[in-house]
């Protein structure tokens, strides 16, 4: 399944190969989500899960990905004396019990584990972008060091209430996975931030916010017929970006760019508007043309403009990609809003007049 902005979620092959070689009486360790527990000298907390929608970024675009997925959160720590190396397994391509963490049903209490029919739910890998809670370069742990990484699987369906999260020898230096039970809720996914028209919008070291939107028509400039107003009226959304950081910065807005990389958009609930282009001899007054530079500590006014929405629409979103002013993500603006139908200007009436 794919988002015409998005990617691909792969599930991952799951082996239950037996751990090979142990004593008949050996058990795996067995805790509960939350509590910390020491094996081989590598201590590990699982902390709260969550239910995403992912949205990634990666070689300067945005990944959305349309099904959301189960984040298990893995604080690890190097208890022991030696160092130790930690290899993650996020691009696993197969799972199996002795080297990536698995999930699946718990079969109760009173089953022997190692034992058990297993139905195992899928792990998650993604085809693009990086999650940037999760680890993906191999890390060496000094004694005392910690580190934080997440494993994501299928959300499970709403029967599996009790879980089994078991993390393999290949994470510490025991010979058993360590065996975490997890109670499971299903909750509804938490999407992106929405932020709302006027509040500003924190990237990096730049600041975004949408400060006005209004159905009017625009003032232009032609190369040929001079000083005018857009023959239509349009929606014009107006923000501000400010860069905070210490050096200059490139906005590069793509007002006119028709196809390649993701430019503003505009959304409600029955569908997507279409943004006005002007040809290429005339422009909007107002409007940043091309690239520009915004030096440290100084502010760029721009706006982007939409075919107007019906008189059945009651609120719009606004997304824009970071990436015009270097960023990552996708900022997303709920703006309320009116039908109405402006006045022309007083120099259109007089023309129509004439």
């Amino acid at each position: 399944m794919t988002t015409p902005f998005g990617a691909r979620i792969f599930y991952v092959l799951t082996v239950l190969a037996l751990l090979a070689a142990l004593p008949a009486c050996e058990k795996p360790l067995i805790a509960a989500a939350g509590e910390s527990v020491t094996v081989g000298g590598i201590n590990f907390q699982v902390q709260e899960y969550s239910v995403r929608y992912l949205e990634l970024s990666g070689e300067g675009n945005t990944y959305e990905y349309p099904r959301p997925v189960l984040v298990i959160p893995v604080s690890i720590k190097n208890s022991g004396e030696g160092d130790f190396v930690y290899n993650p397994t996020y691009n696993a391509q197969q799972m199996t019990e002795a080297a990536t963490p698995l999930l699946y049903p718990d079969p109760g209490a009173e089953v022997d584990l190692a034992t058990a029919q297993k139905a195992p739910i899928n792990g998650v890998f993604l085809q693009k972008g990086v999650m940037k809670e999760q680890i993906t370069e191999r890390r060496t742990l000094k004694a005392g060091e910690s580190i934080n990484d997440v494993f994501l699987f299928e959300v499970p369906d709403a029967a599996s209430t009790n879980l089994i999260f078991s993390l393999p020898p290949a994470m510490h230096r025991g010979e058993l996975p360590v065996i975490f039970r997890m109670a499971f809720k299903p909750t509804k996914p938490q999407g992106p931030p929405v932020h709302e028209i006027g509040e500003a919008v924190t990237i990096g070291n730049v600041e975004f916010t949408v400060s006005a939107a209004e159905t009017t028509f625009v003032k232009i400039n032609d190369t040929a017929q001079g000083e005018g107003f857009s023959t239509e009226p349009v929606f014009k959304i107006s923000y501000t970006i400010t860069n905070n950081s210490s050096e200059a910065l490139r906005y590069d807005p793509g007002h006119r760019e028709l196809a390649g990389r993701r430019g503003a958009a505009l959304f409600a609930s029955n569908g997507a508007f279409s943004r006005v282009r002007f040809p290429a001899t005339s422009s909007a007054q107002g409007q940043v043309e091309r690239a520009a530079s915004v030096d440290a500590g100084t502010s760029v006014k721009d706006f982007v403009m939409f075919e107007p929405p019906g008189k059945e629409v009651e609120a719009v979103m606004l997304e824009l990609p970071a990436a015009v002013f270097e960023g990552n993500g996708l900022i997303r603006v709920n703006i309320p809003y009116q039908h109405k139908t402006p006045d022309k200007p007083k120099e259109m009436q007089k023309k129509a007049e004439n």
